[in-house]
């Protein structure tokens, strides 16, 4: 997951450039650990459709780690875009987290946008979870 999100990353900065920031602070153990497939991107896809990212407002997205059993993905907030939140993605993300724990996602809109994500860290599902 954190591999992707990289690559994605990569792809945005050929339009952002450095108005766009994104840093990814996890501890090495949280790596073995699982999360739903495509999660993190879906975040950072969220923060760059909600947000105009320009000189004047850059955006940066942090992905840290919360007592080694949260994802925590936070950005900042810059003048929203005209894109309407239908909050399809966020309730994706939270219908699929149940398939793989009971534990619940977070999500708070406040002076930046913040969602923490369960680690999952054993899974006895058919359908497994992808390796952060």
């Amino acid at each position: 997951e954190i591999e992707f999100v990289k690559a994605y990353y990569y792809l945005l900065q050929a339009r952002y450039e450095q108005h766009l920031t994104l840093e990814i602070n996890l501890p090495k153990n949280l790596y073995p650990t699982l999360i739903p497939p495509m999660t993190l991107q879906l975040l950072v896809e969220n923060a760059v459709k909600h947000n105009i990212i320009s000189k004047e407002q850059p955006l940066l997205i942090y992905i840290s780690a919360q007592d080694n059993t949260k994802i925590m993905v936070s950005n900042s907030k810059t003048t929203a875009t005209k894109a309407e939140s239908l909050q399809i993605g966020l309730q994706n993300i939270i219908n699929r987290y149940q398939f793989f724990t009971i534990e619940k996602v977070s999500i708070k809109n406040e002076v930046r946008f913040v969602v923490a994500l369960p680690v999952i860290k054993n899974s006895n599902k058919v359908s497994a979870p992808s390796r952060i």
